[in-house]
């Protein structure tokens, strides 16, 4: 027979490269699985890094856009202050009737081209240049009737000039400033 310390001898060897290989799958899948968290959380990481990236390029893209439309709205509202709009609109020698429907109608196509900005400004700001622009509109019906249509254009844009807004109440005023809170608010 075989003598049992030959036997430990060849045994012991064999059972450590049994435990060795038995040992070896766990750990490698072990490190592999250490090795796909970590590859996982990186790309969570690059995806949470692209998404605010993302993000942040909207944001950029908005606030221009909406500078954009406080810049149009105050360009608007200066060209429809009655001394700015007078002075692009009337022509020599125009009748008043003439003036009357050009100021109006140049008061519409102004409104009209920069409605859409509306969509970038607060409601009460944009009721506030609403309001601004059907006063504006009031106040040229109101000095038309109160001439001739016959009459030199000249008339109508001093009854508009000296009738003007009372202190504190002209509308463009208000609403510029409803601009410029708007802004400030947001900014």
């Amino acid at each position: 027979m075989i003598d049992l310390s030959c036997a430990l001898i060849f045994l012991i060897p064999l059972l450590l490269l049994l435990a060795a290989l038995g040992f070896l799958p766990w750990y490698i899948g072990r490190q592999n699985q250490k090795t796909f968290d970590i590859l996982k959380e990186n790309q969570e990481l690059t995806r949470a890094h692209l998404e605010n990236d993302r993000k942040k390029e909207k944001e950029k893209t908005l606030i221009g856009i909406k500078l954009q439309a406080y810049e149009r709205m105050t360009l608007f509202l200066e060209r429809i202050n009655l001394s700015n709009l007078i002075t692009r609109v009337s022509l020599p020698g125009q009748k008043a009737g003439n003036l009357h429907s050009l100021l109006l109608r140049s008061v519409r196509e102004e409104y009209e081209h920069n409605m859409s900005q509306q969509l970038y400004l607060s409601d009460q700001t944009w009721e506030l240049i609403k309001s601004a622009k059907e006063e504006v509109v009031r106040m040229i019906n109101v000095a038309a009737t109160k001439i001739k249509q016959d009459d030199d254009g000249t008339v109508l844009a001093r009854e508009l000039l000296s009738t003007g807004f009372e202190s504190g109440t002209n509308p463009v005023d208000k609403a510029m400033a409803g601009v410029k809170k708007d802004m400030k608010d947001t900014f």
